[in-house]
């Protein structure tokens, strides 16, 4: 494929880039769509909830009866409660099948992320054929989780950032929306934040109010706008604060404790009066004792959290090693996804960390692909 002699016109790659994507997400989709964890996730107990009793509910792994709750982020369980009402009988194939179209879509703004990143053709096709056959991007849309649409969002925002130009203060207000909806999805999208108002101020020549402070403001009203509905309605429910969701104390706790192991794992072993001291509180009450709990253990424990962190650090940058263990009756499913994932980490990480040496000289434009 000459792309510089544009024997194949662009357009036409791309398409068969998408074809690919999805292509591959369909098999994976008929190959373990099937396949469900013994347990209900916690976004289908409250989309069970919105459905069954009309309330977005959750009864903490069925240690509480079911109330109206504010636990997890409202996006996904609002999509699944739709396709359990639309198609009763279908409702995860279907909803995997979305996945798989959404996470194929996302290639196209991979593409033109990359394109205008580096204004040239050949990067943007280039990082959209990796999206494409990229194995946890293709994992993730057979899980039901929010995964695929954390990454529709975020690359939304992102290309809208880019493009700018003269119609800043639209995109600006776009990008916003997206940034919101990301948020909706999964609560700690609005740490990009911070990195948004860095890129601004270092692209810009001036920390002028049009290239910095104007833009900037656009984004966060929008996300801000977009989240506030939510956030009444939580303070209706509980008659107290919670932005988006209260699962961020028992998170952070999961991570910051004598037990922990650096993975997402419940710890075992864990004292059982911090359970019942915990389930006899308000949802809002609980998530400040689980963050209270975590920043004693992180002033008493500070030699144990910094060996955490330091786990913690390699196992964000290469993988887990205990990957797919929440899933111990999938069988051959979990060793071929492991062994996908790990090659093709084994493959873009260095590939990856070579690319940010030679683009060192942009780093100011980059920025914003960096953090």
């Amino acid at each position: 494929m000459d792309l510089s002699g544009r024997v194949l016109p662009v357009r036409r790659v791309q398409v068969l880039v998408v074809i690919l994507a999805l292509g591959v997400r369909l098999a994976a989709v008929l190959y373990a769509g099937g396949y469900h964890q013994p347990w209900l996730s916690e976004y289908e107990i409250i989309a069970k909830s919105l459905v069954e009793q009309g309330y977005f509910g959750f009864d903490f792994y069925g240690r509480l009866p079911n109330r109206p709750s504010s636990f997890m982020p409202p996006f996904y369980p609002f999509l699944l409660a739709g396709m359990m009402i639309l198609f009763p009988a279908n409702a995860l194939l279907i909803t995997r099948l979305l996945q798989a179209m959404v996470s194929a879509g996302s290639c196209l703004l991979v593409y033109k992320i990359g394109k205008g990143m580096f204004d040239k053709e050949e990067v943007g096709l280039l990082a959209a054929l990796v999206a494409a056959v990229y194995p946890p991007f293709i994992g993730g849309t057979v899980e039901i989780n929010t995964v695929t649409f954390d990454v529709l969002f975020l690359a939304l925002a992102v290309y809208l950032l880019l493009r700018g130009g003269e119609k800043q203060t639209r995109d600006a207000l776009w990008a916003g929306l997206s940034l919101g909806l990301a948020a909706l999805t999964r609560a700690t999208a609005l740490a990009v934040l911070p990195v948004i108002f860095a890129w601004l101020w270092l692209r810009s020549k001036n920390a002028t109010w049009h290239g910095v402070i104007k833009p900037f403001i656009l984004v966060l009203l929008a996300a801000f706008l977009v989240i506030l509905p939510w956030t009444i309605r939580n303070y209706l429910v509980h008659r107290e604060f919670i932005l988006i969701s209260s699962n961020g104390g028992l998170n952070f706790w999961i991570g910051n404790n004598e037990k922990a192991t650096g993975e997402y794992a419940f710890p075992s072993g864990t004292d059982p009066e911090l359970f019942t001291r915990a389930l006899s509180l308000s949802e809002a009450q609980m998530d400040r004792l689980y963050y209270q709990e975590a920043f004693g253990f992180i002033r008493d424990h500070s030699r144990q959290f910094l060996g955490l962190l330091v786990r913690k650090t390699l196992y964000f940058w290469l993988f887990r090693p205990n990957i797919g263990s929440n899933y111990p009756d999938a069988g051959n499913a979990v060793a071929l996804a492991k062994a996908l994932y790990v090659f093709s980490y084994i493959l873009l990480l260095p590939l990856g960390a070579l690319g940010i040496i030679l683009s060192l000289g942009s780093w100011r434009k980059l920025f914003l692909i960096y953090g």
